[in-house]
């Protein structure tokens, strides 16, 4: 009861925090009526597992760091929500956490049929690259067979998770299922080896997982890519979550091949996005600019009608502003203050957010009451306006920024032509190199 009642909590939760959550082929999670192991890359902490969860109907467990489960008390919260601790080599040992019962909690769980969720990183980084992969789920896939002769439905799904900036308030979200890892002939033999077998299907896994994310070599490339993803939109381009990981990954399939033909090609990608960066930088624009700039017509259509949108919605903005600014403010200030680590960014911005917001609103609500003495059906249309119209503040002022940025470059058009116009041929010739649409 408790399980479905937070997943209905933390799936409200993300769905006001992110601006889209998109999950393909979500129907491979829930085709299967038997045993299943779900493996994800880890790049957002708790959000990972918020996201495997909303996805799959049915009630997971996942497999968790032991340091959670340093208190008797936060050890039975945890394990009735599913959790399963585990002790990671780099966290040390956990008192009253063992691997070995925990291994068995994972066999028991696979032989009643339910799912179980590992991330076998093991940890945390926002960032593009799959890390080493730790053979324990193998291990756990490969025993559950063997002590069941090999006759357990048991399937392994790969699960691709990318954000565009994960830690960001109303930033996207994609989850990506791929098909199902076999599991057959991996252990007939009764003399198979454990662990060779497990870095066998370990390596399947990674293959399985790499085909869903957008992979990069190094923090310098992954930078990079998010540059030339960027500098290369067109403004008609979707601003979906799975066009963005699209684009990424056909840019990174095209550096990785640059790279190995033709290394001096690629210093010189490398150098006139640096350049481009810099430039774009000093004349504090936006890159979709430099292409709205040729469009005039479309141009000042365009910012007439925000314009417009402002002037009208600006009353409806006040009062969203004046409703939800502390609430906003005190989680932006409290989290970084919670953690050092960005990955916890946005698990701890909804679950504190899911608190403040409720405490101010109900604040609020009673302070209008006791002033205006508010009737029953105006409290709660009240109350309900106040979340509602705070979405709409932060697309207001998201828009007054972008209005702001476009208007600047109208002016800097008239002054700096020159250096606008190098940097639409620095962006012409860094498409013609990579060779992209």
């Amino acid at each position: 009861m408790l399980y479905k009642l937070l997943k209905v909590i933390i799936r409200f939760g993300m769905f006001l925090y992110y601006r889209e959550i998109k999950v393909k082929n979500a129907h491979v999670l829930n085709a299967h009526s038997g045993p299943m192991i779900i493996i994800a890359n880890h790049p957002n902490t708790l959000i990972d597992a918020w996201m495997i969860g909303r996805a799959c109907k049915r009630q997971i467990n996942y497999m968790t760091k032991g340091t959670f489960f340093n208190s008797p008390w936060k050890k039975r919260l945890l394990m009735s929500l599913g959790m399963i601790p585990i002790n990671r080599q780099t966290d040390g040992n956990t008192k009253g956490v063992e691997n070995t019962d925990s291994f068995e909690a994972c066999y028991r769980i696979l032989e009643k049929g339910q799912t179980l969720v590992v991330f076998p990183e093991g940890n945390s980084f926002q960032e593009h690259s799959l890390r080493t992969l730790k053979t324990g789920t193998a291990r756990i896939a490969l025993e559950v067979q063997r002590r069941n002769q090999g006759k357990l439905d048991l399937i392994i799904v790969p699960v691709g998770l990318f954000y565009t900036e994960a830690h960001r308030f109303r930033s996207a979200v994609m989850m990506h299922v791929g098909e199902p890892i076999p599991l057959s002939g991996v252990s007939e033999d009764p003399q198979y080896d454990l662990y060779a077998h497990a870095k066998q299907l370990t390596e399947k896994f990674r293959t399985g997982l790499e085909q869903l994310l957008v992979m990069s070599q190094s923090a310098e490339q992954e930078r990079l890519l998010e540059e030339l993803h960027e500098i290369l939109k067109e403004p008609d381009a979707p601003d979906g979550v799975e066009y963005h990981a699209k684009r990424m990954k056909d840019l990174g399939n095209r550096l990785a091949e640059i790279q190995v033909l033709d290394p001096l090609k690629m210093e010189e990608i490398q150098r006139l996005a640096g350049s481009f960066v810099y430039e774009k930088e000093q004349l504090a624009i936006r890159e979709d600019l430099l292409v709205k700039g040729n469009r005039k017509r479309h141009f000042l259509r365009e910012s007439s009608l925000s314009v417009l949108f402002l002037i009208i919605g600006l009353p409806f903005f006040l009062f969203g502003f004046l409703h939800n600014v502390l609430p906003f403010r005190l989680t932006s200030l409290i989290v970084p203050r919670l953690t050092p680590y960005i990955e916890y960014y946005a698990p701890l911005s909804i679950l504190l957010g899911l608190i403040l917001y409720p405490l101010n609103y109900t604040f609020l609500l009673d302070q209008a009451s006791e002033l205006f003495g508010l009737s029953l059906g105006l409290k709660c249309l009240y109350f309900a306006a106040m979340p509602i119209s705070g979405m709409y503040a932060y697309y207001y002022l998201h828009l007054a920024s972008a209005f702001s940025k476009r208007m600047k470059f109208l002016i800097q058009l008239k002054g700096n032509r020159q250096d606008v116009n190098d940097l639409r041929r620095i962006r012409q010739a860094l498409a013609e190199k990579i060779g992209l649409s």
